[in-house]
Order: C-alpha cells, then structure tokens, then sequence
C-alpha cells in the first residue's frame, strides 16, 4: 500500500505540511495494525523516478504511474483545504477539510473514499479520526479495534510541535531536520516520533551516547 502527501488546494504553499502530516499519520495507523505500507524512503524514490515534484498536484494519471513505480497494490491519495475566515485577517485560517480516495491497483478501479472536516487548531485529532476512517476501508469489521481502543494507543500532539515535526521530515539537510526536530521535542516533550529522528541523526554522526539518550524515551 502506497500512501501519498494529500494535496495541499489552498491558496497558501506554507500550508503544505499539513498535507503531509495526514498522509504520515495515515500511513504510521496503517503499519501500526499490521498492514504493509510503503515507507516514505520508498515513496520518495518512486516521485524521483518520475521526476515529480514534491507536493505537485497529483492527475490521475500521475498517481497511478507512482503506484507502478512503486508496485503498490493500492495507492492513498488525496486533498486538504484550509478555509479562510470570512472577514478576518490573512494569516487567519478556519476549518480544514480533508478528503481521500483509494486506487486499486490490482483491478484499476476507484476504490472508496472518505472525508472529514473540522478546526485547523486540532489536527492531531482530527487527523487521527481521519486514519481510523481510512484503516476502516482496508480492514475487516471483525478485526477493526473500536475507535475508541485506537485512540487510546495514540495522544494528542501540539499543533506547533506537529508542525515542526513534519518540518523536519521535509527538511532538506541535516542541521535544518536538527533544529525542526529540537523544537517539536521541546514544545511537546512527551511527543515520541521527533525523539526518536533526532537519535536518528545522532546514530548517522555515530555520537552513541547522544543518540541513546533519545532513543531511550
């Protein structure tokens, strides 16, 4: 199963991330209950073959050459949009809509679809509603934990430590994914996944030491 980023149909390019922090939560939901999903290493492999530019607004035709590319079996796709407020200034933002569809690769058809909207300032719930709607197209209904059991196993992440978490996976250089990765650790110390890419790039520069006391949390 190949997930893509969701493609971002705002106005705003700044916004980009959050696309990306969908599709990394969908695809996080999806392994984490044993269903194989390509990992982003994969997926950045398939848009560098094809010379695809990162957050480039996907035509049918693309996503399906990306889900060859990378012989997926189904491929994840997808839009936000962030809604201005009417009247208000231009760094206001309101709801957030997400929607997603599912190609069968195997028969070459569309799959289901599914969408949900609400406010900007929860992503991390809302978002996590939105991969247990997705995991609900894949799994049988016997084997579906309630929403409430998958919720349990996840808590919710500050927006601005999302943020800068998702940041960091898009960074370019190592330094720039040091400093996103640092912030998010800091806003929200309790936030697992910044911890464990900063042991990460620790283990790269072979710093041990540093990097176990990363990892350890």
């Amino acid at each position: 199963m190949l997930v893509l980023p969701f493609s971002n149909l705002s106005n705003s390019p700044n916004l980009d991330w959050i696309g990306e922090s969908v599709a990394e939560t969908v695809r996080e939901s999806l392994a984490a209950e044993n269903l194989l999903v390509l990992n982003r290493e994969s997926r950045r492999e398939a848009y560098r073959h094809l010379a695809i530019r990162p957050y480039a607004r996907l035509t049918k035709a693309s996503i399906i050459c990306l889900g060859e590319v990378a012989e997926a079996d189904r491929v994840v796709y997808g839009t936000i949009t962030v809604s201005p407020v009417s009247g208000a200034g231009n760094g206001s933002k309101g709801p957030l809509e997400i929607n997603a569809s599912v190609l069968d690769m195997r028969q070459m058809r569309q799959g289901p679809s599914t969408n949900l909207s609400g406010g900007l300032a929860e992503l991390a719930t809302l978002q996590e509603r939105f991969a247990y709607r997705i995991l609900g197209l894949f799994l049988d209904a016997r084997a579906m934990p309630s929403e409430d059991q998958f919720r349990s196993r996840r808590r919710p992440v500050r927006l601005d430590a999302m943020e800068n978490y998702v940041r960091g996976l898009l960074a370019a250089d190592a330094d720039q994914k040091h400093r996103y990765f640092t912030q998010a650790a800091r806003l929200d110390p309790d936030f697992s996944q910044p911890c464990f890419q900063l042991g990460r790039l620790r283990v790269e520069k072979r710093d041990y030491r540093v990097a176990a006391g990363w990892l350890e949390g």
